[in-house]
């Protein structure tokens, strides 16, 4: 059985051959709490940061109210589709495309997938 994310590497694996600048390779970083140790001094837990890679573009034909029914976009802030993360992006993830850093503020699955993700997000 053929499956969303099967589809989705095998397309990004194309358009990058065939348009090699429209498709950028990305990192998306969240805050996690292993250990559960209370610094006092700081007044928080101890985080740290899990990274995960995939690939990303940017979707500036679709408005984002297309997918985020209820959510109103701001004047900075973009529609791109994720593919490939072992883990599907949740707002306030850090997104780093090459020295560029932005925050994601909505996503959502496409087709109930992990690696195959849509998401507005905000240059830093």
């Amino acid at each position: 059985m053929t499956t969303v994310t099967a589809i989705a590497d095998a397309a990004f694996d194309a358009v990058h051959a065939a348009i090699t600048d429209v498709i950028k390779d990305a990192t998306l970083s969240y805050a996690t709490n292993y250990d559960h140790t209370y610094d006092v001094d700081e007044g928080n837990y101890s985080q740290a940061t899990t990274s995960i890679t995939g690939r990303v573009v940017f979707d500036t034909e679709k408005p984002a109210k297309d997918i985020f029914t209820d959510y109103v976009q701001g004047p900075k802030e973009e529609l791109v589709l994720l593919e490939g993360f072992s883990a599907a992006a949740k707002e306030g993830y850090t997104l780093t495309i090459g020295s560029d850093n932005y925050v994601v503020r909505r996503a959502q699955a496409v087709a109930g997938s992990v690696s195959l993700v849509y998401a507005v997000v905000a240059k830093k």
